[in-house]
């Protein structure tokens, strides 16, 4: 269950795992529940996936119904959930967001088992400091589903958030080539929404720093986002000269194969899909060592380097070192490139079989 098909990593992820359990004997159906197609399906999905849909058009057409639209949107969309699990009659839901299943129809169809992926949901949030939702959630939903997180280090967290038990299973990586990069091409990379949590304005002061000792080294940004224009200005008051934003391309692979360095300023990440995509074809990584991601992809000093949190020097100061050393360069991406099989699609799928197959006997533990 997820709410929209787009650019974004959570696609990326979900495709990966339905594609595998689809291509692997299991009946897979996706529904779609808020918005509209911003990518084909076809673009990523396998076609043995069936796919259903909730359009939130016409939810909001019953919302404009004068003084009973609400009450009229509040039974419509529920009423599609039921009709959708009555013709499929799931034995497991994953949902992608706590969000998006209404809890009138978790306890209708309580036998159901149930999960729900934090995708980094409460990497930013601090103990004590959950919302009026998040603590409804902590008693009613998170109680009825299980919780599975992406690192060791957010489903403790989420634990002790929510006073909720949680599992973790790392994300898959889906990006497996026969081609390396060569690490000797002037380019430092940056692959992200540009969104405030991903950190890049806060960032470009300090690359100033990698900009003066290091003329002929650019700086490439590629994603789109809320923060453009933001980073955009800061590039222009920071006089940064030798820093570029590009849109995203579907030709991800050929630009992670022309850089040499790839970095992560991220205040918080959940997981870091681009880290293992970049290491995955042999370039090693600088990240902020943030809740919660980037500790549990990058082994430190060994393929790449985890930075102070926050700390924009520190972050520049290891890109400047990689830049000067080629040689540990070229030996930390050719190890980031091995590291990251521990993360390859049947290894990580072979886990969430596992958490199904016991999840169906009434056992949840750590696959």
């Amino acid at each position: 269950m997820q709410d929209k098909f787009d650019v974004g990593g959570i696609n990326r992820i979900t495709s990966v795992k339905e594609n595998y359990l689809a291509e692997h004997g299991f009946e897979v159906h996706n529904l779609n529940t808020a918005e509209e197609l911003i990518i084909p399906k076809e673009s990523m999905y396998s076609d043995k996936i069936h796919f259903h849909y909730i359009y939130k058009e016409k939810r909001d057409r019953l919302l404009a119904v004068p003084i009973i639209g609400r009450l009229l949107q509040y039974i419509y969309l529920r009423f599609c959930f039921l009709k959708v699990y009555c013709k499929v009659r799931p034995d497991i839901i994953v949902s992608t967001m706590p969000t998006l299943e209404p809890l009138a129809v978790i306890y209708l169809t309580i036998w159901i088992k149930r999960i729900i992926e934090f995708q980094g949901l409460y990497c930013g949030t601090r103990i004590g400091q959950l919302s009026r939702l998040g603590k409804w959630y902590s008693l009613t939903k998170y109680r009825i589903c299980r919780i599975v997180s992406l690192t060791s280090r957010e489903a403790k967290h989420v634990e002790e958030l929510t006073g909720c038990h949680s599992l973790y299973v790392n994300n898959a990586n889906y990006m497996r080539s026969d081609l390396q990069a060569q690490c000797i091409e002037k380019n430092v990379l940056i692959v992200s929404r540009l969104s405030y949590e991903k950190g890049i304005a806060d960032f470009l002061p300090s690359w100033k720093r990698v900009e003066v000792s290091h003329p002929d080294w650019h700086l490439n940004i590629y994603g789109c986002g809320p923060e453009e224009a933001r980073i955009r200005e800061t590039i222009q008051s920071q006089g940064l000269k030798n820093v570029s934003i590009y849109p995203y391309t579907n030709d991800i692979e050929s630009v992670y194969l022309n850089s040499s360095i790839m970095i992560l300023p991220s205040i918080f990440e959940g997981w870091g899909l681009t880290l293992i995509e970049s290491m995955s074809l042999g370039v090693p990584c600088v990240a902020y060592d943030c809740p919660f991601g980037p500790s549990d992809i990058i082994r430190d000093e060994e393929d790449g380097f985890l930075a102070k949190y926050l700390d924009g020097d520190d972050m520049a100061e290891k890109i400047n070192y990689l830049i000067e050393h080629p040689d540990i360069r070229k030996q930390m991406g050719a190890k980031a490139r091995v590291n990251v099989r521990r993360f390859d699609v049947p290894v990580i799928m072979e886990k969430w079989v596992t958490l199904f197959n016991n999840l169906k006997k009434g056992i949840f533990k750590q696959p």
